[in-house]
């Protein structure tokens, strides 16, 4: 009985160690879906920690359609537009679906300006109130969409510490019953 108690101490011990060790490894980003109606939508992601407490850095952001008509009256159309060139500290928080960013020594709670391959984006539109997208295309500026929505995208996957922490949660319980048969099986054929 005394030996299950110290390997049990032991398996746990070994899990608050793994879990020490599990929490070092970066998390993966997360992923959020942004709407502006039918217009203009796609996912931007998030990486570490931004110098702002509570915001997360914006490590991309992809229009998956971006369509209107500009100030000439010109129709566009455009899928997949990846965006470049984000301010520095373009930042969200998730919790209050804020956005912030930090230019030419200033805070602005928006994104901040950054260019898709056919069209620039001004940070404006993703801000806390924003009803639409702002940019131009070959100077002509456009206004498209509706007010701002954004969901977390599903994650189906686990994150690495979480399996992990499961892998070594089973292993651990199976060395503490595996021991536990072993004695039954010495005691039986030794009686």
């Amino acid at each position: 009985m005394r030996r299950s108690n110290k390997a049990a101490m032991y398996a746990a011990a070994a899990l608050c160690l793994a879990g020490n060790v599990f929490t070092m490894v970066p998390a993966k980003a997360s992923v959020f879906d942004f709407s502006f109606g039918p217009d203009a939508f796609g996912t931007f992601t998030t990486g570490a920690a931004a110098a702002d407490p509570g915001y997360d850095l914006i490590t991309g952001l992809t229009f998956d359609v971006l369509k209107g008509v500009d100030s000439s009256g010109n129709s566009f159309s455009f899928t997949n537009e990846v965006g470049s060139g984000f301010s520095a500290g373009a930042a969200f928080d998730p919790t209050t679906l804020a956005f912030i960013n930090h230019s030419a020594g200033s805070t602005y709670h928006d994104i901040g300006d950054f260019d898709v391959p056919d069209a620039f984006i001004e940070g404006i539109s993703f801000s806390l109130n924003s009803d639409g997208v702002q940019g131009s295309i070959d100077e002509n500026e456009f206004f498209t969409g509706d007010e701002l929505e954004i969901t977390p995208a599903a994650s189906p996957v686990p994150e690495l510490s979480t399996w992990g922490m499961m892998l070594l949660g089973f292993a651990s319980l199976g060395f503490v019953t595996f021991r536990r048969s072993g004695k039954r099986d010495i005691s039986v054929v030794s009686a």
